[in-house]
């Protein structure tokens, strides 16, 4: 009744709900004039209304759609997203972890296949770029490996202190030791020595002290068991790339047959020498140009020249007579040409002026190339 009597001012009505309570229920309700239009007069009001339940149920379900299709809108983005950068950016990194990961095991690998023109791509790029690099050195560095592992000279190096840091499978040949923890970290002092008498590491010594820091020369080895061998060592300073000193490097040769054989062709040409010397025949040597270069006692006994005498005189002017220069020169040329000369028998001519005959027996010395010497 309160909004029919409302009519009475429809002009001034407004076309927005008003929330109004009829019986203690609380409803929207909106009043809209009607009018004739050729007059515009007002005839009737139109009261539309809802109960304030249903419009709470109605906004609330419009509010719950709302928000659901943001959360939707939100979970498919992120989804998007996501698929995005683990395409552009998670698995091309994913891939380059796991590539830095197997060349930290020292596993050998291909380039990683990404071609973009982005961080991800500059990344990459540099990437494959290290990875050729450090490939390289590897190869580089098992090359020289291989190579000092198979060299039959002994490699050792230590570091400033004198202490072994590397040896390799020649010196455990040498030495005698089965494993190369056996050696890292004992002074080199335990395995070289200058002489017998003196066990302290000179050549390390001598080492540090040169200009040219390097040192070569023989000395004794030393096993762990205590027995002694002979090398020829090549000893210098390892330097880094700014020139400071940062270790020793030592290369042996085993040079005890070598001692040994020159030992044994000693006593050869002692034996030899007496021979020689104390043979009742008489031995000559003669250089190229007929020159006396050797002249035993029996020489000496029987042709009256001394060695001091003799030494330097060619034949023609000690013991050929004048009429068999000719004879003896021929003799002579046949055995430097290897073709005879060998046996010969003649008469020669003492110092004091009497002629003897002789039996010459003659070889020719040769060196390697069968060269006469």
């Amino acid at each position: 009744v309160n909004q029919v009597e409302r009519v009475r001012e429809v002009e001034k009505l407004v076309l927005m709900p008003e929330l109004i309570t009829v019986k203690g229920s609380k409803s929207y309700h909106t009043l809209i004039p009607v009018t004739i239009l050729s007059s515009k007069d007002t005839i009737a009001v139109l009261d539309i209304g809802f109960s304030r339940e249903t419009v709470d149920n109605k906004i609330r379900v419009t509010v719950l759609y709302a928000v659901g299709t943001f959360v939707v809108f939100l979970l498919l983005s992120f989804l998007f997203i996501g698929s995005v950068l683990k395409y552009f950016i998670t698995q091309p990194i994913a891939k380059l972890s796991e590539a830095a990961v197997a060349m930290a095991h020292g596993d050998q690998i291909a380039d990683i296949p990404i071609k973009r023109f982005d961080e991800v791509g500059l990344l990459s790029d540099s990437f494959n770029h290290m990875r050729r690099s450090i490939s390289d050195q590897i190869s580089e560095l098992q090359y020289k490996d291989f190579i000092i592992r198979s060299a039959s000279s002994i490699i050792t190096t230590a570091n400033l202190e004198g202490n072994v840091t590397y040896v390799n499978p020649a010196f455990l040949e040498a030495w005698r030791v089965k494993d190369s923890t056996e050696v890292h970290g004992r002074p080199v002092s335990d395995f070289w020595m200058v002489d017998e008498s003196d066990q302290t590491d000179k050549f390390m010594d001598a080492l540090l002290m040169t200009d040219n820091k390097k040192w070569t020369g023989e000395v004794k080895a030393k096993r762990l068991d205590g027995s002694m061998f002979d090398v020829f060592v090549s000893a210098a300073t390892v330097l880094d790339n700014e020139g400071n000193h940062i270790g020793l490097m030592v290369t042996s040769i085993d040079i005890s047959r070598l001692k040994h054989a020159e030992k044994e062709l000693r006593n050869f040409a002692q034996r030899l020498l007496i021979l020689v010397e104390q043979t009742p025949l008489g031995v000559i040597e003669w250089d190229l140009d007929f020159r006396v270069t050797q002249w035993n006692n029996a020489a000496e006994n029987i042709f009256g020249y001394s060695k001091k005498e003799a030494i330097g005189k060619t034949s023609f002017e000690l013991i050929v007579p004048k009429k068999a220069h000719e004879l003896v020169q021929s003799i002579w040329n046949d055995l430097v040409r290897g073709k005879g000369g060998t046996r010969s028998t003649s008469e020669n001519l003492a110092k004091d002026g009497k002629r003897i005959i002789c039996d010459w027996y003659n070889s020719i010395l040769l060196d390697n190339n069968g060269v006469p010497i």
